[in-house]
């Protein structure tokens, strides 16, 4: 239920992890930021998917009273509240906006695959694509615009939008066997990855007039877009005949490079509205699984969360005090997977 360029990244990463090894304390932290580590009720496993400019979390956690993914929302307080729709036997929360709308995906009885909208006070509304075998939301704008992708029996996999009044409107890139929109600015912009007949991936830009602009970063022999901001600043990841590498695409086309100093493998995950990125890479001097937080003017700092061997920023947001929130989940020396929320 996550999505390929996510599923695909974690592989990579935590692969190098179980390689090179370092204990806990074995690599510096950020200095003056805030850390607050967390884990919903019985979790075995903690999965962070968002942050909202009020710092409030969203994601997934294992439960291992009843042996299933339920839903989690996390306050800037520390209360974490739990949530899955009704009929649910796996749920995944994938993201919120600022007014604390949730979106995500549920499993049913028959393993059928849903879509959802949980309200700020908690009401619940699952959603499907008309005639769809599977459908999946993956980001939810101020407006309450929703993004997601559907399947249908015997077509190629394709994306959604669906308006605060219910309205869906599907979408494709040309030419594609799949389209996996990632996620959706104010101004309902979409960001995402397609593929091509020959199997390979590269990223796209969908306007909010309907209009698809397919890209690739120069060297890119695989492109993964992984966030989209207001100004419709897009970031992702690459492979090239070099490694794997990060990109910024601004809104006129030109794609740069973002990777931090020593970074054998880079993925940023999310950039905010003032364009600034976070991510994860290997370090090759600690040869260890860092954070990164890049500023909007080049500047990179790595860090790690507490008593982490692997830190793994998922989600970034400007708060209204101007701070910084970051959002991910880390593994202690035991390999167990918690939160994080970084302020600072």
């Amino acid at each position: 239920m996550k999505s390929h360029a996510r599923t695909l990244r974690e592989v990579l990463l935590y692969a190098g992890a179980i390689l090179f090894y370092l204990a806990p304390g074995s690599v510096l932290h950020a200095a003056h930021a805030h850390y607050a580590t967390f884990d919903p009720p019985a979790a075995l496993e903690t999965d962070v998917t968002s942050v909202n400019a009020g710092g409030v979390i969203t994601g997934y956690y294992y439960d291992s009273g009843v042996h299933t993914y339920r839903g989690f929302v996390r306050a800037f307080d520390g209360t974490v509240d739990t949530f899955e729709p009704s009929g649910s036997t796996e749920t995944h929360a994938n993201g919120i906006n600022d007014d604390g709308e949730i979106i995500g995906n549920f499993l049913d009885a028959g393993s059928k695959l849903h879509a959802f909208l949980r309200s700020a006070e908690g009401t619940i509304t699952a959603f499907d694509v008309t005639g769809a075998k599977s459908t999946s939301a993956l980001g939810i704008n101020k407006r309450g615009v929703i993004v997601g992708t559907y399947s249908v029996v015997g077509q190629a996999g394709g994306g959604y939008l669906r308006e605060p009044d219910g309205t869906i409107t599907s979408f494709a890139v040309p030419d594609s066997t799949y389209t996996g929109p990632v996620g959706l600015n104010d101004e309902s912009a979409v960001a995402g990855y397609w593929e091509d007949n020959t199997g390979d991936y590269h990223g796209f830009v969908r306007s909010a007039d309907g209009t698809i602009t397919k890209f690739d970063p120069e060297g890119s022999t695989e492109t993964y877009s992984t966030a989209i901001n207001k100004k419709g600043e897009i970031v992702g990841f690459y492979y090239s005949d070099t490694g794997i590498h990060g990109f910024l695409r601004t809104p006129d086309g030109t794609i740069s490079v973002l990777d931090p100093p020593n970074s054998g493998l880079t993925y940023p995950f999310g950039i905010d509205r003032r364009g600034d990125v976070t991510g994860t890479y290997d370090d090759d001097t600690t040869h260890t699984i860092r954070g990164f937080l890049r500023k909007r003017a080049g500047k990179y700092k790595a860090f790690d969360a507490p008593g982490s061997n692997v830190t793994d920023p998922e989600t970034i947001a400007l708060m209204a005090d101007g701070s910084t929130a970051i959002g991910g989940e880390y593994k202690d020396s035991s390999g167990v997977q918690h939160g994080f929320l970084r302020t600072q």
